[in-house]
């Protein structure tokens, strides 16, 4: 960015924004998770995967798997008994979670390569690969009460907002 103080100062009130305003994070589930309320309880994860559906998965947590953070990127609804996902466009990933304000160069430079070598790659990969994603994505999702909002151990992360 040819002006880092803008993107900074933009991505600290949009962050801010969304983070202080129930009703906006009641307005994003609703687009990406309809029919899911955002206060409900996580579902403790209970489930199998082979090591290349894992691999699979890589590419919605920047190359890691992580059962518990695994699925915050990901957006799902029902139509017509059939599950549809997508995956949260990298560009509000990176505004609301990812961005690290600093003038610095070498922020400016981590910031692009976040932005540009993982959030963008783990989007490519995803956009590639959806048919086979979003097959292990179902059977996760349906065997875990009809949600990706999955817990390990009691912890979980994957919450949109």
């Amino acid at each position: 960015s040819r002006y880092p103080e803008l993107l900074k100062n933009f991505a600290f009130k949009l962050r801010q924004a969304v983070n202080e305003d129930d009703e906006i994070k009641d307005e994003v589930y609703k687009l990406m998770r309809s029919g899911e309320d955002r206060k409900m309880a996580c579902v403790e994860w209970n489930g199998t995967l082979t090591d290349s559906e894992m691999d699979k998965l890589r590419c919605l947590q920047m190359g890691s798997f992580e059962i518990s953070t695994q699925f915050f990127k990901m957006g799902y609804w029902e139509l017509e008994g059939e599950v549809l996902f997508d995956m949260f466009h990298p560009t509000l990933i990176y505004l609301l979670q990812g961005y690290t304000p600093s003038l610095s160069c070498d922020f400016t430079e981590a910031n692009t390569m976040l932005l540009s070598d993982a959030l963008n790659k783990d989007d490519d990969d995803y956009r590639n690969n959806k048919r086979e994603i979003d097959s292990i994505l179902e059977k996760i999702y349906r065997s875990h009460n009809n949600t990706l909002f999955i817990s390990k151990n009691s912890g979980c992360r994957n919450m949109l907002l």
